[in-house]
């Protein structure tokens, strides 16, 4: 009989965690598992989520971070030693990054002298950003290589074709490493339903002062800020406290409460998350 093939396994790293307490990862492990069963077929048992920072990120274009060895202070060590570090800790088959627009790459804006601080990019832009990314992990000294090679194809197919993501619809297999860019920032895409947002405090009707969602000319993290610190006693009995305390929970409340009919889910983050996994 043939021998059984072992189920891949996914590691999703995810930008959105300052403080990372058992408590916040866990609540953050919990609204992306959520948002993989709702997208996918992959099974949550085989997806580690793992939340870094825009610092971390950023980090990798400092070489002289650009090392296993961690500081004292954890945000500061590079995404790419984290990646390697949870690897050989806790191997994985698959790599999906996904990252915010907010705040924008310190890297990728212009100097004082008028120049990019980075010499991979031309400005600041979706391109850019995943530019920035899979050049500072094709030449990580510590990512392991697998993710090393695929990033560097990637980035090659990127020059090549700057208008056309590398990983466009209908061209499976996915690959061992993708990037999911989330513009202007995760909370766009549980803001861009507004009966998804009221459903969470049960009002049946938009409320007197409730904000225009999807949010206009604002930062879709601070809308929902807004309304879970002003609504929150409405909402349900195990999560009233602040967002500041508990964003990811509050995000994963919308999440689960939203039908699949919800315009959350046809929403490009969740649309690009769900061609990722496959």
């Amino acid at each position: 009989m043939p021998r059984k093939t072992r189920p891949k396994r996914w590691a999703l790293f995810v930008e959105g965690t300052k403080t990372l307490t058992p408590h916040r990862r866990t609540e953050l492990v919990e609204l992306w598992h959520e948002l993989v069963s709702k997208v996918s077929n992959l099974s949550t048992k085989l997806v580690d989520v793992h939340g870094f920072t825009k610092l971390q990120l950023v980090a990798m274009g400092d070489d002289s971070q650009s090392s296993p060895v961690a500081s004292g202070d954890s945000q500061k060590i590079p995404l790419d030693a984290v990646i390697a570090s949870t690897h050989q800790r806790e191997p994985f088959d698959i790599l999906v990054v996904a990252f915010d627009a907010h705040p924008a790459n310190q890297r990728l804006q212009p100097t004082k002298h008028g120049k990019l601080a980075s010499a991979t990019v031309f400005r600041p832009c979706q391109v850019d950003e995943v530019a920035f990314v899979l050049h500072q992990f094709a030449n990580s000294r510590i990512l392991p290589d697998e993710f090393k090679l695929e990033s560097a194809s990637m980035l090659e197919r990127y020059q090549q074709q700057p208008k056309s993501a590398p990983r466009g619809k209908g061209r499976p297999p996915r690959g061992l490493l993708d990037l999911l860019y989330m513009d202007p920032e995760f909370e766009a895409l549980v803001t861009s339903d507004d009966a998804a947002v009221r459903a969470v405090f049960s009002f049946p009707k938009k409320p007197k002062d409730w904000p225009t969602l999807p949010p206009k000319m604002q930062r879709p993290k601070d809308v929902l800020r807004s309304i879970v610190d002003g609504c929150r006693r409405y909402g349900p009995t195990h999560l009233r406290d602040t967002f500041d305390r508990h964003p990811h929970a509050w995000a994963r409340e919308i999440v689960r409460k939203a039908p699949m009919t919800s315009k959350i889910w046809s929403h490009p983050i969740a649309s690009r998350l769900g061609l990722l996994l496959g």
